[in-house]
């Protein structure tokens, strides 16, 4: 992968957030790993240099799509959010959020997100929910 990518993390939980981080510098991004929204918002500045931002849907200090919007304002294109509730990820604006992941993230869709970034940002756009009518399938 070329140039190496610059990926923010926010998770909560410690072993996820590192098994994260783990991951996605072993696909060849650079990570930033925080832990709330208040440490994702102090990372989400101008010239950051971040690509795409990965953040769990419900933090100590607030929710990820408060992180998103962010992200979005700073016209980073990858925004990917995850939780463990679906109900809840299927409810997710499509345009805050280019990518909804179901916990337990498996290594192979976050490989496939920083693929994603050097292919020229094309989005995996909702790789694990499979199908949006509510029935659980998918």
């Amino acid at each position: 992968m070329s140039p190496r990518h610059r990926v923010l993390i926010v998770e909560d939980e410690p072993t996820l957030r590192l098994a994260l981080r783990r991951i996605l510098e072993e696909a060849g991004a650079e990570v930033v790993a925080v832990e709330c929204v208040t440490d994702a918002f102090a990372q989400l500045v101008p010239d950051a240099g971040i690509t795409m931002v990965l953040s769990d849907l419900h933090l100590p200090d607030g929710l990820g799509t408060a992180v998103l919007e962010r992200a979005r304002g700073l016209g980073i294109a990858r925004r990917a959010l995850s939780s463990g509730d679906r109900a809840a990820l299927r409810e997710v604006d499509a345009e805050l959020a280019t990518d909804l992941l179901t916990k337990p993230v498996s290594r192979t869709v976050l490989e496939a997100l920083v693929g994603a970034i050097s292919r020229s940002g094309t989005a995996l756009r909702r790789p694990d929910l499979g199908n949006r009518s509510g029935d659980g399938e998918g």
